[in-house]
């Protein structure tokens, strides 16, 4: 979120699988990892996955500045970890014509890219923010193939 949003009074880290706070933010529900990154466990995990050392395709989303900035930084902790990452850059109009694509990713396809989802009040009416102002949270997601 710091790569995305910057100021840390715009936002805040929660483990919660929809939202942060009310009805749905229910953080104890995620059991994964929380915390600094641990590049270690990084590498075994994509060890015990069977990564085999092809490069990974990352959609760059160039027209969109928190995409991009994600991606950037999303292909630099993987890099740290060892792992082959081809980043492509490419217009938000163009992703979602390749994003479409089924073939492997060393034949046009692709693995993954960073997207991005916006809820507020309007969608979670008891979760209004204090001083009446609609509430906006953003979840981080990235596309996963």
């Amino acid at each position: 979120m710091q790569i995305s949003v910057g100021d840390p009074q715009f936002w805040h880290t929660c483990y919660a699988h929809l939202t942060c706070e009310g009805k749905y933010g229910d953080e104890s529900a995620y059991s994964g990892h929380q915390g600094a990154a641990d590049y270690e466990k990084a590498k075994e995990l994509f060890k015990e996955a069977g990564y085999d050392g092809k490069p990974i395709v990352i959609f760059d989303i160039t027209d969109w500045a928190e995409a991009h900035a994600r991606s950037l930084c999303l292909a630099q902790q993987l890099r740290k970890i060892g792992v082959q990452v081809d980043l492509q850059a490419m217009d938000w109009a163009t992703l979602t014509s390749r994003r479409e694509s089924k073939a492997p990713a060393s034949e046009g396809g692709w693995n993954l890219f960073p997207t991005y989802m916006e809820v507020g009040t309007r969608q979670f009416p008891d979760h209004p923010s204090d001083d009446g102002r609609e509430l906006r949270q953003g979840l981080v997601w990235l596309a996963l193939r």
